[in-house]
């Protein structure tokens, strides 16, 4: 029935995504970038906050699957990508990509020669969600590359 209904939090934008399939939730978070020690410490508690109140955050049906997504502002291999880990949840780009794709990954800065971009931007998804493809993508106006995954999210 219709697209996806969404709503505001303080912490990031959720949304329930309908498809054939059944139902997912995503919630979408943007925490602060690095550039201070002092953003790097309230970026990396914005995202404690994210999971701590996931289930509160996720209010249209805790049980359905779910997936994070935004500008991350956390490379494969920070403390915040470990401290996402902690959860039940994992980063969606495929170790191997660069291998499989020949890109790099990389999302920012876009300008930037490919083997020079970071990897800060994806979705963290569950256990039972499967990564199809991984993908950077152009966005027009901004500094970062935009992330297309192919997933094949478990049915209700």
């Amino acid at each position: 029935a219709g697209g996806p209904a969404a709503t505001a939090t303080a912490l990031g934008r959720v949304a329930l995504i309908e498809r054939p399939g059944g139902a997912f939730q995503m919630f979408g978070v943007h925490p602060d970038s690095p550039h201070r020690f002092d953003r790097w410490i309230g970026g990396n508690r914005h995202m404690r906050d994210v999971l701590a109140r996931r289930e509160q955050i996720l209010a249209f049906d805790p049980d359905l699957p779910s997936l994070i997504a935004g500008d991350l502002n956390a490379t494969p291999a920070s403390v915040r990508t470990r401290l996402l880990g902690e959860g039940d949840l994992r980063r969606a780009k495929p170790l191997l990509a660069p291998l499989r794709t020949g890109n790099p990954g990389g999302t920012w800065p876009a300008y930037a020669p490919g083997v020079l971009r970071v990897a800060i931007d994806g979705a963290l998804i569950d256990r039972n969600t499967r990564v199809l493809a991984w993908r950077t993508v152009e966005l027009r106006g901004s500094d970062h590359l935009g992330v297309v995954i192919d997933l094949e999210i478990p049915r209700d």
